[in-house]
């Protein structure tokens, strides 16, 4: 859906929306990257990553509980995270869209339905990996700091990169919205 998203951004045509679609692929691979590392580090731990063999782990493993929610929390565009603001970015970026008013509502639509759609898989992801599940995990403890850390530094760093996006990356995407025309 993010993948959709970004290509839909930059179909709009407008230099908002390709630096709105860059803003959003360096969010995209913030957030993404960490998930599906820390998802290793779950199976590493647990022997497993299919949610619906897994236990409660949010006390087991406290630290990748915590980073994979930061993570999921800024796929699923929670305030005040990088994910937050790149998706704010391409709503903005459909808004401005050269379409007829009726073009830009189907077009906000399809993204409300799309947003709505990865918060509901984001907190699955979470629940079904750390809050629920069948199985005894009383013998899962929490990974070495070398094996979550690592993980865990892409997702994190989704809260001070919002803050900052503006400061750091302004220059670069002007540079690119006049380049691509």
């Amino acid at each position: 859906s993010h993948l959709g998203w970004i290509v839909a951004t930059i179909g709009v045509g407008t230099p908002f929306a390709i630096a709105a679609a860059l803003v959003h692929t360096l969010a995209h691979a913030l957030f993404k990257s960490s998930i599906f590392m820390l998802i290793g580090v779950i199976d590493h731990e647990a022997g497993s990553r299919d949610i619906r063999r897994l236990g409660v782990l949010w006390n087991k493993m406290p630290w990748t509980f915590g980073s994979m929610l930061i993570g999921a929390a800024s796929m699923a565009a929670v305030p005040p995270l990088f994910g937050f603001v790149s998706k704010e970015g391409m709503l903005t970026a459909f808004e401005g869209a050269p379409l007829s008013n009726t073009g830009v509502v189907i077009l906000l639509t399809v993204a409300a339905i799309g947003a709505i759609g990865t918060f509901a898989y984001s907190a699955r992801l979470v629940f079904g990996a750390f809050v629920d599940g069948p199985r005894n995990v009383d013998h899962i403890t929490e990974a070495p700091i070398s094996l979550w850390l690592p993980a865990a530094i892409p997702g994190v760093l989704s809260l001070p990169a919002a803050f900052a996006a503006g400061a750091i990356l302004n220059r670069p995407l002007d540079r690119v919205a006049d380049t691509v025309g």
